[in-house]
C-alpha cells in the first residue's frame, strides 16, 4: 500500500485562490506542514516562495480520484475507488455527486449537453446531464473501457482489449474504429479523426471517426515510428503530442504524419499531456510527482506544483490548470 503523502500547502476549499497558507499553516485534516519559512515568504508545495501560495486544493474524497475535465464552469472528476463522478466548482466549494455506484468509473469526458465516463469495471460507457439527473447507459458489455473522449459527432472510447470504438454523439450502436490495438495507453479526438498511443507495441496512430460512423472505416494510420512505451497523447491543429514514461520524453509529430521532433527529454515520468495556446501541461506520475508546462516549441519546462502524490490526470480551462492526485485522494488546481 503507498502510503499517503501530503503536499505543504493544502488549503481547504472554502479558500479562494491566492490566498495565502501560512509558514505554520494547518491541513485540512488537521496535520502541521512542517515546514517553517522565513518572514515575507509562504510555505507552498514544499517550498518557500515570495507572495500567495496559488496552488489550491479543490476536493479531498475518501476513494482514488482518477479522470479529470474541465469547461469553464465546473470541473469534473470520477472517484474509481468509491464508484462516483462527481464536479465541483473551479473557484472552490462543495463537491456534488453526479452518479454514484458505478462499477470503477475512469476517464471522463465533458460537452455543452452532457458529462460521459468508462466503467473500468462494469464495462459501460456512461453519460448524465452536467447539472446532473439519471446515469445513461450508452453502451454495456465492452469488456474494461477505460479511456473516453467526445467531438460533435461521436463518443469514442478505448479498451484495455486493444479496440476503439465510437457511439454516435445521439445514441446507437458502437461503431468499430480499431481492433487488434496492443495496450492502449491515451486517447484524443479533434473533429474528424481519434488518435491513441499503443503502449504495448509504441504506436502513435489515428483514423477517422467520419468515416467510420459512415460506414466507410479503414484501417488506423501510423502518425510516426514506433516509440518505447508512449503512454499520453494530446493534439491540436498541427501536431499530436505524445509522452513516453519509459524514456522520459515528449515528442512531437504534424497532425498528418511525418518525421517527430523532440520537445522536452530528461523527465521524470511524463504523463497526462493536455495542450492549450501554444503550452503543453502534464503529470511526472511519481510518488513526489509534479505538474510541469513547456512550449509547444521546446524549451525548459516549469514546475507549476511540486510534491504531488501520483498525479494521474489533467485537465485545463481558460485560466487553470486541474488534476487528479490519484493517491493523495485530492483535485488540485493553478492557475495556467
Amino acid at each position: 500500500m503507498t502510503p499517503r503523502r501530503l503536499p505543504p500547502c493544502l488549503l481547504l476549499v472554502s479558500l479562494a485562490v491566492g490566498a495565502a497558507c501560512g509558514a505554520k499553516a494547518q491541513l485540512p485534516d488537521g496535520g502541521p506542514t512542517g515546514l517553517t519559512c522565513p518572514a515575507g515568504q509562504t510555505a507552498c508545495n514544499g517550498a518557500c516562495i515570495e507572495g500567495a501560495c496559488t496552488t489550491v486544493v479543490l476536493a479531498r474524497v475518501a476513494g482514488k480520484p482518477a479522470g479529470i475535465a474541465a469547461d469553464g464552469e465546473r470541473v469534473y472528476f470520477t472517484d474509481w475507488a468509491a464508484g462516483a463522478v462527481m464536479s465541483v466548482p473551479p473557484a472552490g466549494g462543495a463537491a456534488v455527486t453526479l452518479a454514484s455506484g458505478q462499477a470503477g468509473p475512469s476517464a471522463i469526458a465533458v460537452d455543452a449537453t452532457y458529462v460521459y465516463w468508462t466503467n473500468e469495471v462494469g464495462g459501460a460507457v456512461m453519460r448524465v446531464e452536467r447539472a446532473g439527473g439519471t446515469p445513461t447507459a450508452l453502451a454495456t458489455g465492452q469488456g474494461s473501457p477505460w479511456l473516453v473522449a467526445v467531438n460533435a459527432a461521436a463518443v469514442v472510447y478505448a479498451t484495455q482489449e486493444g479496440k476503439v470504438l465510437a457511439i454516435p454523439i445521439a445514441g446507437g450502436k458502437p461503431v468499430q474504429l480499431a481492433t487488434g490495438q496492443s495496450a492502449i495507453s491515451a486517447l484524443a479526438v479533434n473533429a474528424s479523426n481519434a488518435y491513441w498511443t499503443g503502449y504495448g507495441d509504441g504506436a502513435i496512430a489515428t483514423t477517422s471517426i467520419t468515416a467510420a460512423l459512415a460506414g466507410m472505416g479503414a484501417a488506423p494510420t501510423t502518425l510516426a515510428p514506433a516509440d518505447t512505451g508512449p503512454s499520453s497523447i494530446a493534439i491540436d491543429n498541427l501536431n499530436a503530442y505524445y509522452a513516453s514514461e519509459t524514456t522520459g520524453v515528449i515528442r512531437k509529430v504534424p497532425i498528418g504524419g511525418g518525421t517527430p521532433t523532440v520537445v522536452a527529454a530528461g523527465l521524470a515520468n511524463p504523463h497526462a499531456l493536455a495542450v492549450a495556446a501554444g503550452s503543453l501541461y502534464f503529470a511526472s506520475y511519481r510518488a513526489d510527482g509534479a505538474i510541469l508546462s513547456v512550449p509547444v516549441t521546446g524549451g525548459a519546462p516549469t514546475t507549476i506544483a511540486a510534491a504531488q502524490a501520483f498525479p494521474h490526470a489533467v485537465a485545463l480551462d481558460a485560466d487553470s490548470v486541474y488534476w487528479t492526485s490519484f493517491n493523495g485522494g485530492t483535485v488540485w488546481k493553478a492557475p495556467r
